[in-house]
């Protein structure tokens, strides 16, 4: 067992980017069960009283709670390919789980999310991985703290992309939100809706505010998807 239990870890973590998450690990434990009986022998020993629903019960307790962290690594995968391309170098984008929480060094539990410059990796908690897993789904449903997140993805690719000063950090995000929807699947007409929202009901409220972060002025880059241009 602990040898099918083993070749099953490795795989899951080279699939995984070496990410560990409980579900995955409850979810490998019971696949090798089920594959420690069935390459034991051609047949499976029913004298063993390992039954075929017996099987079937461990299969599906495997789909169910693999299918958690398979879907989170679609989320990430998605959002590392748009991170990177809005940063214009290799980006990686982690949420974290509740365990990433508990031993977490760089103040995570304070911050919707943060860049390391080092690694170009992202790290989102896991309520706003939540919200834009949410927002991807249903962009028609949009609701305020999705759109958040979406800046929120933006934001933290300024920051990857080079530029460390908050308030210019922002306000390039502001200007590429559109961009960002729009790659997250969101049509053009609700990605500039979008980016607007961000904008006047959401961008006035925060510490990194600007005025100089609008049309004609010094933070102005004259990008066409600006929520001021569009």
């Amino acid at each position: 067992m602990l040898k099918a239990f083993a070749i099953t870890a490795i795989f899951a973590l080279l699939v995984l980017g070496f990410r560990v998450h409980l579900f995955t690990v409850i979810s490998l434990w019971t696949a090798s069960l089920i594959i420690k009986e069935c390459l034991a022998t051609k047949k499976i020993r029913m004298k063993r009283g390992y039954t075929l629903s017996y099987i079937a019960f461990l299969a599906l307790i495997t789909i169910a709670f693999g299918n958690l962290p398979y879907s989170l690594w679609i989320l990430e995968r998605k959002m590392t390919q748009v991170a990177s391309e809005l940063a214009g170098k290799p980006a990686d984008v982690h949420c974290n789980s509740m365990i990433d929480e508990l031993t977490d060094k760089h103040n995570a539990h304070f911050t919707a999310g943060y860049a390391l410059f080092s690694s170009g990796q992202i790290v989102l908690r896991p309520r706003w991985c939540s919200e834009i897993k949410r927002y991807m789904e249903a962009p028609e449903n949009a609701t305020l703290d999705g759109i958040y997140t979406l800046n929120l993805l933006t934001h933290e690719a300024m920051h990857i992309r080079g530029e460390r000063i908050e308030a210019i950090t922002e306000c390039q995000a502001v200007q590429r939100n559109h961009h960002t929807a729009q790659m997250l699947g969101v049509s053009e007409a609700l990605a500039s809706k979008h980016a607007k929202l961000y904008y006047t009901e959401i961008y006035p409220k925060l510490n990194y505010f600007s005025d100089d972060c609008a049309e004609n002025k010094p933070l102005d880059e004259r990008l066409s998807n600006a929520p001021w241009s569009t």
